[in-house]
C-alpha cells in the first residue's frame, strides 16, 4: 500500500505538471486525477500517464546522511548560513488537502511549487540557504500558499495573480544587498492566495 501510495503521489506530481504547462485541460486533469485515486497498481497509473512528457532533469540530486533527529538539531545551521550542498531541483505538490514543510526539509536551491485546491506551508526559519540563493516557482489554483521566513532575510516577490491574492507582510525585507543571499520567488496564482510572512 505505501508504494501505491507513493506511485499515486509521482502520478499526480506528473499530471499537474502537465496541466500547469498546458498540456492538458483541467476537465482531462480531474479525470485523470481521479483515475489515479482509483488505480489498484503502479501499472495502471503509469499508463494513465504514457503520453505525457517526461519531466527533464534540473541539476543534481543531493543526499544527506541519516542523522538522528537529536544530531540533526544540533547541527542544524541558521538561516543566515550557506550550505554549498544545496544544488538542483526540488518538486512539491499539494491536491486537495494540506501540506506543511517545516525543519530541515530543504535538498536544492530551486524549488517547485503546486498546489491545487489545497493549502501549503513552508517554513524557511531552520534552514541553511544555497550559495546563490534560494529560488522559488510557486503555482496556485484555487488553494493557498504561505511561506514564512526569517526576519531579515531578503525576498524577491514576482508572483503574478489573476482573481487571486499575492502578499508580503510588513516585515518581509524586499530589498538586497548585492551578493548577498535570498529567496526570489516567482509564479502564477489563480482563483487563490500566496502569502510570504516574517517571523522569528
Amino acid at each position: 500500500m505505501r508504494e501505491l501510495d507513493e506511485d499515486r503521489e509521482r502520478g499526480l506530481e506528473a499530471l499537474t505538471r502537465a496541466y500547469t504547462t498546458d498540456v492538458i485541460s483541467v476537465s482531462e486533469f480531474e479525470r485523470r486525477a481521479a483515475l489515479i485515486q482509483q488505480a489498484r497498481d503502479g501499472a495502471a497509473i503509469k499508463d494513465l500517464l504514457a503520453d505525457l512528457p517526461q519531466e527533464e532533469p534540473r541539476g543534481r540530486a543531493v543526499s544527506r546522511p541519516p542523522a538522528s533527529n537529536q544530531a540533526r538539531n544540533a547541527e542544524r545551521p541558521a538561516p543566515s548560513r550557506i550550505d554549498d550542498r544545496l544544488s538542483g531541483s526540488q518538486s512539491l505538490t499539494c491536491i486537495m488537502g494540506e501540506r506543511s514543510l517545516q525543519g530541515d526539509w530543504l535538498t536544492g536551491d530551486h524549488v517547485q511549487n503546486y498546489t491545487l485546491m489545497g493549502s501549503t506551508r513552508i517554513d524557511l526559519r531552520d534552514l541553511a540557504l544555497p550559495p546563490d540563493g534560494l529560488r522559488f516557482e510557486i503555482f496556485v489554483c484555487m488553494g493557498e500558499v504561505v511561506i514564512t521566513v526569517p526576519r531579515g532575510l531578503a525576498v524577491r516577490l514576482n508572483a503574478t495573480p489573476f482573481m487571486g491574492e499575492v502578499a508580503a507582510n510588513r516585515d518581509v525585507r524586499q530589498s538586497a544587498v548585492a551578493g548577498e543571499p535570498g529567496v526570489r520567488i516567482d509564479g502564477f496564482v489563480l482563483m487563490g492566495s500566496l502569502k510570504i510572512v516574517a517571523a522569528d
